[in-house]
Parts: structure tokens; sequence; C-alpha cells
């Protein structure tokens, strides 16, 4: 009986760790879409407000001290 109780907690031990890891790797594959999605917002940005800057409409920034 003893040895039936340890297999069943070590079965729901790894069915529990196992879930773990499929939510994080969820979590996971989502943050990196949620990163590339805004990586390339920023780009589209950054290349809009260079052209701002070579057609002469906007003047660059400059570091003050």
């Amino acid at each position: 009986m003893e040895g039936i109780s340890e297999v069943v907690s070590g079965l729901a031990l790894a069915v529990v760790v196992g879930l773990m890891g499929v939510l994080v790797n969820r979590r996971r594959k989502h943050l990196k879409l949620v990163v590339r999605v805004l990586e390339e917002k920023d780009e589209h940005m950054v290349q809009f407000l260079n052209g701002l800057v070579s057609s002469g409409q906007l003047k660059p920034a400059t570091a003050t001290t």
C-alpha cells in the first residue's frame, strides 16, 4: 500500500512539473511575440523620424550637458 502511495505521489508531482513547464513555455513564446511586434513598430518609427530629419522638417536632437 505504501509503495502505491509513493508511485501516485510521484506521478502527481511529474504531472504538476510538466504542466508548469508547458505554461512557462507558452508565456515565453507570447513574450517573444510581443517584443518582436514592439521592435518592428520602433523600427518603423525610427525610419519615419529619420525621413523627417532628412527632409528638413525636423531638426535632430542635440545632447545638452
